[in-house]
């Protein structure tokens, strides 16, 4: 890396600015803007780099940030690398608006239908990597990271666990290797909840605990998410456990802190989005487990009071959410009604890891009322022949 005071300071005055002003702009003394643009290293913490790459026009990767929202116009010279250019404005632009489609098609419809497309993108992305070196192969690496992740996450709704594990580690792989502390935190989290649903919860605890301190270098969004997931990883390997419940509760209100400070939380690029409906519904589950059912209960009514309407798979997960505390209080027909609920929704979703979590439930539900009417219902329903072809 070149002198990061250097660069600092080269584009301060290509800019046109004094130390002074530039010191006001990221909120530090003029005497500490000197110390900065005087040392070698480049300054900490990653927020203050990300604000100095925006602010100044720096080629994030000359102050060791991989900004995907960012690109310089310019060709990027690396002293030691040579001459690298980076890959044009058009082509990130393409491979974002992919990535939004296939997550916004992932939340209000099918993961399905957007499983060919990442797949096709991924390979294109592969073959792409041996063509370029330097900035842009960086560039190419970060996206492979994230459709890696997307890919997992539709592998893992699609209850193909084997994809799920095989891709979130390549992932992970990528973001190790290019240090960014989003990446690493993203991609650990999303392995976790391949984790969480085949039921190794001290895996999905594993990985969690490691991406906490990348998390915590990382934009709201991100580190709230984790908290989020590290509560629920918690309540589930552990219920009963007294030290374990005050860690998931204290991670869910330090995150209920952040989200009435700042409202929804989105935009980081790593497709987390943090709200009051999606903090309370696991907050719901997490208060279940723990026995507290009418805590449970106003939890998942803010969820059902605030939820949109469009976000068929999180419409799903309330119901079936909302069957489960129903079973926990012993209300067995409100339970059948609920997942029978669910089970209307899974013609758009076709989400066969919400459809295994109802089959979970109506085999529980068989062993606590096997002659209830509603129970016999659910069964004929959840078994019954598909309607829809390609089920």
């Amino acid at each position: 890396m070149p002198h990061a005071g250097k660069v600092i300071t080269f584009y301060r005055e290509l800019k046109g600015w004094s130390v002074a002003h530039l010191g006001a702009a990221i909120g530090v003394k003029e005497r500490q803007m000197y110390n900065i643009e005087g040392s070698a290293t480049v300054p900490e913490p990653l927020s203050r780099r990300e604000l100095l790459t925006r602010l100044l026009n720096i080629p994030p990767a000359l102050l060791g940030v991989l900004a995907l929202d960012y690109l310089p116009e310019q060709q990027v010279i690396l002293p030691e690398a040579g001459r690298a250019i980076a890959l044009p404005p058009s082509t990130i632009e393409a491979y974002e608006g992919v990535l939004v489609l296939a997550w916004e098609s992932y939340y209000t419809s099918s993961a399905q239908r957007s499983a060919s497309t990442v797949a096709l993108w991924l390979a294109h992305l592969k073959d792409s990597l041996g063509t370029v070196s330097g900035v842009a192969q960086d560039q190419l690496r970060a996206l492979l990271c994230r459709f890696y992740q997307l890919s997992g996450v539709i592998a893992r709704d699609r209850v193909d666990f084997a994809l799920a594990l095989a891709h979130g580690n390549e992932a992970l792989a990528l973001a190790l290797h290019l240090r960014n502390a989003e990446l690493v935190a993203s991609a650990l989290y999303r392995r976790a909840r391949t984790y969480v649903e085949m039921h190794e919860y001290d895996l999905a605890i594993a990985d969690l605990e490691r991406a906490l301190p990348y998390a915590g270098r990382s934009r709201d969004p991100l580190r709230c998410y984790t908290n989020i997931c590290l509560a629920e990883a918690y309540s589930l390997a552990a219920p009963a456990d007294l030290s374990l419940q005050k860690k998931s509760l204290n991670l869910l209100d330090e995150v209920g802190r952040t989200v009435r400070a700042h409202g929804v939380l989105s935009g980081d690029g790593s497709f987390v989005k943090v709200d009051a409906p999606g903090l309370y519904m696991v907050r719901g589950d997490v208060l279940r487990r723990f026995g507290r059912l009418e805590d449970a209960q106003d939890a998942l009514l803010i969820v059902r009071d605030h939820l949109p309407k469009n976000f068929t798979r999180w419409q799903g997960n309330l119901l079936v959410s909302e069957a489960e505390l129903c079973y926990a209080d012993r209300d067995i027909a409100g339970a059948c009604d609920l997942a029978l609920d669910a089970l209307d929704l899974l013609d758009e979703t076709r989400s066969s890891s919400t459809r295994a979590k109802i089959e979970g439930l109506y085999e529980r539900l068989t062993v606590a009322a096997p002659r209830h009417s509603d129970v016999k219902r659910l069964e004929q329903r959840l078994f019954q022949p598909p309607v829809r072809e390609g089920w």
